[in-house]
Order: C-alpha cells, then sequence, then structure tokens
C-alpha cells in the first residue's frame, strides 16, 4: 500500500484550541473522541496566530500524524466584515 492510499485511510485528527485572557491550550483527539495530545501555554497577544500555528504544528510532528481540522475558541467580540477579534 502507497503512503498516499495508507493516509487516506487514517482517520482525521482533530485539533481544539482555547484562547484565554493569560494562557491557551491546544488538545487533539482522534475519530474516537480521545485525547492524544494536551498543551497549555501562556498567551502572546502579539503573535497570536503563530503562537496557534506552532502549537498544532508541534503536535503534529509528536504524533507523527496531519491534523486535519482545527477550532478555536477565543474571548471578545468578531467583526463580521473583518474577522478581527
Amino acid at each position: 500500500m502507497t503512503a498516499t492510499a495508507r493516509a487516506a485511510l487514517d482517520p482525521i485528527l482533530i485539533a481544539g484550541v482555547d484562547v484565554g485572557g493569560t494562557k491557551t491550550s491546544l488538545v487533539v483527539t482522534d475519530h474516537r473522541e480521545r485525547v492524544l495530545h494536551e498543551r497549555v501555554t501562556t498567551t502572546d497577544p502579539s503573535s497570536l496566530v503563530g503562537q496557534i500555528a506552532g502549537l498544532v504544528e508541534g503536535a503534529q510532528h509528536e504524533l507523527g500524524q496531519h491534523v486535519g481540522a482545527v477550532g478555536v475558541a477565543i474571548p471578545g467580540r468578531v467583526d463580521p466584515g473583518d474577522g478581527w477579534v
């Protein structure tokens, strides 16, 4: 079986990110909702998008598997026009 065919058969991993005023948490689960990876770090508002991307990339590296979806919970108002929080 080729790597591409195998990847197509692997269940998707899902990451959930909870951004707070002082800490940001990441959890990665599998299709059975089993927690495979957790990380909590201090929130860095000056580079939040990069911080979230780094957390997801770190989880992928540690797990050796691609994260196929990321959901982010963040406090505050979101401007629907431009997406700014």
